[in-house]
């Protein structure tokens, strides 16, 4: 039995090896990170990180749509690794380098004057700089408390970070038609599926929802449930797999169900069977479904 007690005090105790891994390891990665931030916040322009990072805001741009874009995927990691060398910076290491902006010839060249307050700026042709003037009284203002989002663009998980009283502890259905108690779901095909919300793109921002109906023979709705997905982890293939968990925790036993689901992974995982999703990232709820369906 293996036991390791993370940051937050929470202890975790591994006493199999059939579950999935990335829970885990996720955490375990996360630890390492606010251990390490804990002393690179105080590195140049880092100040804004000690408490956490967003990696999936941070790295968003460069990892999705800069994908095919090598160049610019290039100057945007360059920025965040802080590589740049503004007038300022190269001054106070070779005194005899002017630190006045060669483009305006008006001021210092700091980070913030190269990103956000160079007139020059205006003059630049591309959709990036144009569309983000509107945030420079914002940079000017933010800088010096996040210098690490500011001229670094890397975003403290504080400013992400939400009320998380919103997350359902249980299934509460809301019902379409005449649904049948528990157990007494009848054989017939059932649709099932779930969706991330209008927020969907931001893992800390996603809500997720969870559908689930029995069509007629002749495709009129029998009944329907639909609810919120319950626990910390608000992901779409989870709320996928919610659907199919509920669906044979409610049938009657020695029904024939046919289930269609348009999560493609989640399909293919279950015809896999029990000991691949066992370990799989939602291995609890599809032991769950496993434990129903062989009794």
């Amino acid at each position: 039995m293996y036991c390791w007690i993370d940051p937050d005090k929470n202890n975790w105790i591994l006493k199999t090896f059939d579950f999935s891994s990335r829970v885990l390891i996720n955490s375990l990665i996360d630890s390492y990170n606010l251990l390490r931030l804990s002393g690179t916040c105080s590195h140049r322009n880092g100040q804004g990180s000690k408490d956490g990072v967003d990696f999936t805001v941070t790295m968003a741009l460069s990892r999705n749509a800069l994908k095919k874009d090598v160049s610019r995927k290039a100057a945007l990691d360059t920025v965040v690794a802080d590589a740049c060398w503004p007038a300022t910076r190269v001054h106070a290491i070779y005194p005899h380098v002017s630190d006045i902006c060669p483009r305006c010839n008006t001021e210092p060249e700091t980070d913030l004057h190269t990103l956000w307050t160079c007139p020059c700026n205006a003059n630049i042709n591309d959709i990036a700089i144009s569309s983000t003037q509107q945030y420079v009284q914002l940079a000017i203002d933010g800088h010096t408390t996040y210098p690490c989002l500011w001229l670094r663009g890397i975003c403290p998980l504080i400013l992400t970070a939400v009320d998380t009283a919103d997350i359902a502890h249980n299934r509460v259905y809301a019902y379409i038609g005449t649904v049948p108690q528990c157990g007494d779901w009848p054989s017939g095909t059932y649709f099932g599926d779930g969706s991330g919300g209008p927020h969907g793109s931001y893992p800390t921002l996603r809500r997720c929802g969870v559908g689930l109906c029995l069509l007629e023979p002749d495709g009129t709705l029998s009944f329907g449930v639909s609810y919120k997905l319950p626990g910390e982890i608000q992901t779409v293939p989870r709320s996928e797999v919610s659907a199919l968990a509920t669906l044979v925790e409610h049938a009657c036993e020695g029904s024939h169900i046919t289930y269609i689901g348009d999560n493609l992974p989640v399909v293919e995982m279950f015809n896999k069977g029990y000991d691949h999703c066992s370990t799989s990232a939602n291995c609890d709820l599809f032991k769950d479904i496993f434990r129903h369906i062989m009794g």
